[in-house]
């Protein structure tokens, strides 16, 4: 007896709506256009006979119906993504495939790296960095190593170390007389800012006491790490959050021109989805990368109780 099954494509597009709960993102998502999202979801519904989404000017929610369906779908394409991963894994399941941004890779992760390998050696790491989303690929990776601003539900989040912002710029910025001594002085040179993170900055000023300056002018890169290298040239001053500039700061290429630091109510985290949170491999991967940030003293005061 033949499956009664709408087309892929209309489930792919109702299952990213869904998750994201815009069509816009979930076109992103999928490479194709907002009105191609659209047309898909409207067709799947006029097939179902149901409708999934209320729609609004400004949003899009799940109708009961929908939110029966939703989950059903995941977990379906979470399977097939499975089980692909599985099979084209160079014939081994123990290859992790690891999601983190570009900045946490190059400036603290990859230099550890081999620790692991030393010690998992009958494991491989795939790693893939990522400029512009803050989200976890639930299509191409096992775990992540994000920073957390919003959770989902189907995804445990294993809390790392805090998030803390604090500014730091080139050494000449702050030699002389004419050197950066307050956070008044920043209105005399450019705030780098990362548009993944836009209202970082703004944060930061406020709890300064210069809120006014938020609309000063500046570049925006998609990552710390050019912010950070772009501060290094003496450019302008960058926001970090996190401990990722320790290391330049030792170097003397960077200095924190102010003591004053905030912590954010979001913190990092490693993240992956729950019905994975028993795999043997994600576990040993956690265990150690629990205890590589443990023993750094660069995240000795920003520790997850």
């Amino acid at each position: 007896m033949a499956r009664k099954i709408p087309s892929l494509s209309a489930l792919r597009a109702f299952e990213a709506a869904a998750r994201h709960l815009s069509f816009r993102k979930a076109a992103e998502e999928l490479n194709v256009t907002h009105s191609a999202v659209s047309h898909q979801v409207k067709g799947l519904e006029e097939q179902l006979g149901v409708v999934l989404f209320n729609r609004s000017a400004r949003s899009v929610m799940l109708t009961e119906e929908g939110a029966f369906y939703y989950p059903i779908l995941r977990d379906a394409f979470d399977r097939i993504s499975d089980g692909t991963r599985f099979l084209t894994a160079t014939g081994s399941p123990d290859v992790l495939a690891l999601q983190v941004y570009i900045t946490v890779a190059m400036n603290w992760l990859v230099p550890r790296l081999h620790d692991f390998q030393q010690a998992e050696p009958g494991m491989q790491v795939r790693l893939s960095t990522s400029y512009l989303d803050w989200e976890f690929d639930r299509n191409d990776a096992d775990l992540a190593i994000l920073y957390v601003r919003k959770k989902q539900q189907d995804l445990q989040y294993v809390p790392l170390f805090d998030g803390v912002l604090y500014p730091v710029c080139a050494p000449a910025l702050v030699d002389g007389d004419e050197g950066i001594k307050s956070p008044q002085d920043l209105g005399r040179h450019s705030l780098l800012r990362v548009y993944t993170a836009p209202e970082e900055w703004d944060d930061w000023l406020a709890a300064a006491g210069v809120p006014e300056l938020a609309e000063a002018p500046g570049p925006t890169f998609d990552s710390y790490i050019l912010s950070m290298k772009a501060a290094i040239e003496g450019q302008g001053i960058a926001l970090v959050n996190g401990p990722w500039a320790m290391e330049e700061l030792r170097k003397g290429r960077l200095v924190k021109p102010f003591e004053c630091e905030i912590r954010k109510p979001e913190g990092w985290c490693l993240v992956y989805r729950k019905d994975r949170r028993n795999d043997p491999s994600i576990k040993r991967f956690q265990n150690w990368l629990v205890k590589q940030i443990a023993r750094d003293s660069d995240f000795e005061d920003i520790l997850c109780a």
